[in-house]
């Protein structure tokens, strides 16, 4: 079932320290992000209306990259646990403010459009998550989390160089 992914595809991406620890352990790193991101996905919603969805996004990729980083030198279970718990935060903080800013600054007559690709964007991120998974136990956790955490630090950089939506 579903836990049985979710273990499978987190332990192949686990800090080694990790690793050892039960399937539970694997399974509650896989739902603490995913019990973070729906929730975290409503007060995102808000502080992008509020502070605008470009602060958002920037602020929500830097904690993602971070976490990263966090989450490949962990050294147990409940680290793991809690950096994933904040990684989901900041996925909600990214991909909602995301969602604010095109809806900003698409065209009406193609806003649509533009939404579903961007949701295309994130199922895709996630068809992925098991092969880069895969690839931090071939090369290490270090290097391919690192790698994803250079990918937030750019498009925070791209964000933030943006003109601020109307």
């Amino acid at each position: 079932g579903t836990s049985a992914r979710a273990s499978l595809s987190c332990r192949s991406s686990l800090p080694l320290a990790a690793v050892s620890s039960p399937p539970r352990a694997h399974r509650a790193v896989a739902r603490s992000f995913t019990s973070t991101r729906p929730p975290g996905s409503i007060p995102a919603g808000v502080l992008a209306s509020r502070r605008g969805p470009r602060t958002v996004l920037v602020v929500g990729a830097l904690v993602t990259a971070l976490t990263c980083l966090l989450f490949a030198t962990a050294e147990s279970a409940s680290a793991l646990v809690g950096f994933r718990f904040v990684q989901g935060v900041g996925g909600a903080l990214s991909w909602t403010a995301a969602l604010v800013w095109i809806a900003s600054v698409a065209p009406p007559d193609r806003r649509g459009e533009v939404i579903g690709r961007l949701l295309a964007l994130s199922v895709v991120g996630g068809m992925l998550g098991p092969a880069v998974g895969a690839l931090a136990t071939v090369l290490g956790t270090v290097p391919v989390f690192a790698g994803i955490a250079a990918i937030c630090v750019a498009l925070a950089v791209v964000a933030a160089r943006r003109p601020r939506p109307v």
